[in-house]
């Protein structure tokens, strides 16, 4: 319903490339091809001058994107302290799957501590406006990604939506 080949009519992939980034007309604008998994490599981050991020509109939907993009992110050291991430499809904390899994797992696997744009935590049927967050620190006390059994003790660590909110957000 979203595809740009058959808005354009343009079916070529080249073709394709070249007429979106005419469509946009920016002399900034990157466009890279292909799913996540193949596409945002080492070898991306070295052939792109890439900067820290200020801003990262996560919209992705699927929790297997949202991982992907999110894991490189970190690794990749383009979201660090200070850059805010926007998730499009969290719609509250206690989502147990999409985007919002995968911003628990990427918090836990790469120790980042956050700040919600929406204010305090708040029971009831909207929840937390946790579309938009702000990075606070990345790594562990050692400054690295924590180990698979570090990940999985403090997976079962976090529980509730409340345990969350204090796991991933400290004043």
């Amino acid at each position: 319903g979203f595809s740009a080949a058959d808005a354009l009519k343009v079916y070529s992939l080249p073709a394709l490339l070249a007429q979106l980034k005419t469509q946009i007309d920016h002399p900034n604008v990157t466009l890279i091809p292909g799913y996540f998994e193949r596409s945002l490599t080492a070898k991306l981050r070295k052939q792109f001058a890439f900067r820290p991020a200020l801003l990262v509109d996560i919209d992705v939907d699927l929790y297997v994107s949202s991982i992907q993009c999110l894991s490189w992110l970190f690794e990749q050291r383009i979201l660090r302290p200070g850059s805010f991430v926007r998730y499009d499809d969290w719609r509250n904390i206690g989502q147990p799957h999409g985007e919002a899994r995968a911003h628990r797992e990427a918090s836990l696997r790469y120790n980042v501590t956050w700040r919600n744009l929406g204010g305090g935590y708040e029971m009831g049927a909207r929840g937390l406006n946790s579309r938009e967050w702000q990075v606070v620190t990345v790594g562990s006390p050692r400054g690295l990604p924590w180990g698979q059994r570090e990940l999985e003790r403090a997976m079962r660590a976090v529980q509730s939506p409340e345990a969350m909110w204090r796991s991933f957000v400290r004043p």
